[in-house]
């Protein structure tokens, strides 16, 4: 009987081995650990946060700004871009007796952010650089007047450190609804022409979609970038409206994979699909390089055959 004896042993170690592993109640009452929404894993915060908010099924969390700069920027060192923020609230909306101001005063306090953006300057492998990212736990990233300042505010300091790249992360549920046209034409007009200035002092610019990309920023600033992609194979809700509303408004059968990083990359609306986020660093500097080394030759060319022409009418003016 033995056998017997072994076989249960055997069984209550592996018990305690999958007990030990599962966190206590006072782990879980101090929000140690986080719960990923796909694989249902209980995941560490601290082993979370080293692998970029990464879960081992490739299921990526929300991440901050501050954790963006901090794996982007070489050294973990950047300058946030200050600026002085315009009124947010134009309508001064109001619903129920909750006054849209007072919302933003909670996302302030949650996020430690004066807005949704967050701009930084600094050196990213060695290239000069100004990184905006949003915050998804700031109202849905959504953008009012104060976000799209913010934005041109941003690109005023890439042209002022003439920077080799602008990149945008998007993470937006749009522009806020409580601001109304104002919201709408600030977000989608202001930083439009900031990135149009940007391409006149030829500044590279790349923005990258996460999950939840949606409304007037992802249909207007998103593709005035030189180069688009988005930032993990998985990713979904990156469209201008959601599902539903464009299955109502579509004449025909909406593709399964519409609004996912598969779709896009099947239908070329982007340039590039990263497999995570890790790869985000690399890519944009290597896509800055060539198309940098590429632009520098173009001007050379120009320089030189505007020469000969010039030799050329000299000679026959002679």
């Amino acid at each position: 009987m033995n056998w017997i004896k072994d076989k249960i042993k055997k069984f209550s170690q592996q018990v305690k081995k999958i007990v030990r592993s599962r966190p206590t109640a006072k782990e879980v009452a101090e929000g140690l650990f986080k719960t990923c929404p796909v694989c249902s894993k209980i995941n560490l915060k601290d082993e979370m946060k080293k692998n970029y908010e990464i879960c081992s099924c490739s299921y990526h969390f929300e991440i901050s700004p501050i954790d963006r700069f901090q794996k982007l920027f070489d050294s973990g060192t950047y300058e946030i871009v200050k600026t002085n923020y315009t009124n947010p609230d134009p309508l001064k909306f109001e619903m129920d007796g909750t006054k849209y101001i007072d919302k933003r005063k909670k996302y302030q306090k949650i996020t430690k952010m004066d807005s949704a953006l967050l701009g930084s300057f600094g050196k990213i492998n060695n290239l000069s650089a100004v990184v905006v990212a949003h915050d998804w736990r700031f109202g849905g990233g959504a953008w009012s007047p104060q976000e799209s300042d913010y934005f041109v505010e941003c690109a005023q300091k890439a042209i002022d450190e003439k920077v080799d790249l602008f990149l945008t992360i998007y993470q937006t549920g749009g522009v806020a609804v409580t601001t109304g046209v104002t919201g709408l034409a600030s977000a989608m007009v202001k930083g439009t022409i900031a990135l149009q200035e940007l391409k006149k002092k030829n500044i590279l610019t790349i923005a990258i979609a996460c999950a939840k990309t949606t409304g007037g920023p992802y249909a207007s600033t998103f593709f005035n970038h030189d180069l688009v992609g988005i930032e993990e194979k998985n990713a979904k809700s990156i469209l201008f409206a959601g599902a539903r509303v464009s299955r109502n408004a579509s004449t025909g059968e909406l593709p399964q994979d519409f609004g996912t990083s598969v779709g896009l990359e099947r239908t070329a609306r982007v340039d590039f699909v990263l497999d995570n986020r890790h790869e985000i660093k690399n890519i944009v500097t290597t896509l800055t390089k060539i198309l940098k080394k590429k632009n520098s030759q173009e001007n050379l060319s120009e320089t030189n055959e505007t020469k000969k022409d010039s030799e050329s009418i000299t000679s026959a003016a002679s």
